[in-house]
């Protein structure tokens, strides 16, 4: 999928692939590797939402406008889809799964970021 719809009403889910896809770091950038603590959710991953597509380097388009665009990063260990296989499939041990406080120093570290407190 690569048409970007503008409607309100309009409720899409989108992969990024090239040549639309922005790396994790580059948008990172734009929000200058800050993130709220709430941003980060039980099962490890995080999110976060840029109020400006412009911001990124993508050029304005008059027919389209200004949109926000919404990121949302899934943190997966080797072995996650164990449980989804449809033979042989197993249980995800306890110790596999990624944690908010885990996931939170994984971002501090591989990004050094900055996680600012509050929701």
């Amino acid at each position: 999928m690569q048409r970007i719809r503008t409607s309100v009403n309009d409720v899409d889910c989108q992969r990024l692939r090239p040549p639309l896809f922005l790396s994790t770091r580059s948008v990172l950038q734009v929000k200058e590797y800050e993130l709220k603590k709430g941003n980060f959710s039980a099962t490890g991953n995080f999110g976060f939402g840029i109020q400006e597509h412009i911001d990124l380097g993508i050029k304005y388009d008059p027919s389209i406008g200004i949109y926000g665009l919404d990121f949302y990063v899934v943190l997966a260990r080797a072995g996650f889809n164990i449980p989804k296989k449809k033979r042989k499939g197993g249980k995800l041990g306890h110790n596999h799964r990624i944690g908010k406080e885990e996931s939170m120093k994984w971002f501090e570290r591989k990004y050094e970021g900055i996680l600012l407190p509050g929701k």
